[in-house]
């Protein structure tokens, strides 16, 4: 072997350890960096863990869908609302938030001493 392939070879193998250490140290920065954005971007539009916060709150009903549920706005968004008892839900109904089902909301009429809190 002679002392030009030598020099090639360490050269080549210096340029592979170098390409390792940066694709290893790029996934050692990436992979936590991403795991912990997907965590804040998920605990942050996910209405399923802060839609309990509702409970016990007054609103109007926003519009009327079928089978017992409608749409209610509380905090300039619009959530998922089914009635306690499968009643149906008229748009501009006063109704108290009483429970949560997951990410949707339960709700009865508001009794007539209510403050509305929207």
């Amino acid at each position: 072997m002679s002392g030009g392939d030598l020099l090639k070879r360490v050269v080549d193998g210096l340029a592979r350890l170098v390409l390792l250490f940066f694709l290893f140290g790029a996934l050692i920065v990436l992979v936590p960096f991403f795991i912990l954005g997907a965590r804040r971007w998920l605990s942050r539009n996910s209405t399923a863990p802060s839609a309990q916060r509702f409970v016990g709150r007054t609103t109007c009903i926003e519009s009327s869908l079928e089978w017992g549920w409608a749409h209610v706005r509380l905090d300039e968004k619009l959530y998922l609302a089914r009635s306690a008892d499968d009643s149906d839900l008229i748009a501009g109904t006063r109704v108290d938030v009483i429970d949560t089902d997951g990410a949707m909301l339960v709700v009865q009429p508001a009794g007539p001493s209510k403050i509305t809190t929207e």
